[in-house]
């Protein structure tokens, strides 16, 4: 589901107050998950995937159903395994400014779990865990680094919150 097609420019109807994080701002085009079922949800590609190209992109797997950012009861429900993914994929590549990338388990990829390029400046990254499963405590490293920026500016990994924070191993 793409809030773009929605008619709240606030988001409002995602705001998940549990979650403890902050909601993205008005104009921003998110990615809302509503993948029906109970538990932790892998998404498998058969490829590498496509770089985010659009500036002002929130991939915030945080509205779905169970996820949570909060301390003491963290529980991320989107995980993308690469394993099936070949050779030269990344997970989640960002080549467009101001960029959102919260509540994924990202793991089993050929090279970076998240990629920003010189054009992602403003990227956020908060509440991921990246080389581990969505449990948090099972290694699903990627081959080359977890999170890698090139010469974007003003980035932020993580936060001074607990919600913020991103597990990152290998």
């Amino acid at each position: 589901l793409n809030s773009n097609l929605l008619d709240n420019s606030g988001l409002n109807q995602v705001d998940n107050s549990a979650d403890g994080a902050a909601d993205p701002a008005a104009g921003v085009e998110t990615s809302i998950f509503e993948i029906p079922g109970t538990g932790v949800h892998e998404i498998i590609p058969s490829t590498g995937l496509p770089a985010v190209t659009d500036s002002f992109t929130a991939l915030d797997a945080t509205t779905q159903q169970g996820a949570s950012c909060a301390a003491g009861s963290r529980s991320l429900q989107v995980q993308l395994d690469g394993s099936s993914a070949g050779a030269n994929a990344q997970g989640i590549s960002i080549d467009a400014g101001d960029a959102i990338i919260r509540g994924f388990a990202i793991g089993e990829f050929s090279e970076q779990g998240i990629h920003g390029s010189a054009n992602a400046d403003n990227l956020v990254v908060a509440c991921n865990n990246v080389g581990l499963a969505a449990g948090g405590s099972t290694l699903a490293t990627n081959g080359l680094h977890g999170i890698w920026i090139e010469d974007a500016t003003n980035i932020t990994i993580g936060g001074s919150s607990d919600t913020e924070r991103n597990i990152v191993s290998g």
